[in-house]
């Protein structure tokens, strides 16, 4: 369960960290387990209403779609759309982590290595508000 994210996550900071700057930082632990819960939360309602994985991804793509159709309205909802843009390519990325790992565990197991990734690099990439 927590072999996958774990080996791809030290391949991605060992090769990516002179380009963008994927080294761990402990200011950002908060906002990576706050995404981690809400990813891993998420992930369960969806396999409990048994709807495809996939289904997360577009959520948020609409959501990008939605800010930014009443960006000219409110000026702060560009960050939302930024927020749920970056979410949505990195949940992509997620979902093949959580692919590879159901090949060897359940659903659960694999739904848990996706909130893992998931939470680490959209947490990485996350701007911050302050």
């Amino acid at each position: 369960m927590f072999i996958v994210p774990g080996i791809l996550i030290i391949a991605l900071i060992l090769t990516l960290w002179p380009w963008l700057g994927i080294v761990p930082q402990l200011h950002r632990i908060p906002i990576q387990l706050i995404v981690m819960g809400i990813v891993w939360v998420t992930l369960i309602g969806i396999r409990r209403l048994r709807m495809p994985r996939w289904s997360l991804p577009v959520a948020t793509g609409i959501l990008a779609f939605g800010f930014l159709a009443i960006a000219e309205h409110f000026p702060l909802s560009m960050l939302f759309v930024s927020i749920f843009a970056i979410s949505t390519l990195l949940l992509l990325v997620s979902m093949a982590v959580g692919r590879i790992a159901a090949h060897s565990v359940s659903r659960r197991d694999s739904d848990v290595a996706m909130a893992i990734f998931a939470g680490y690099v959209i947490g990485q990439f996350m701007p911050f508000l302050y």
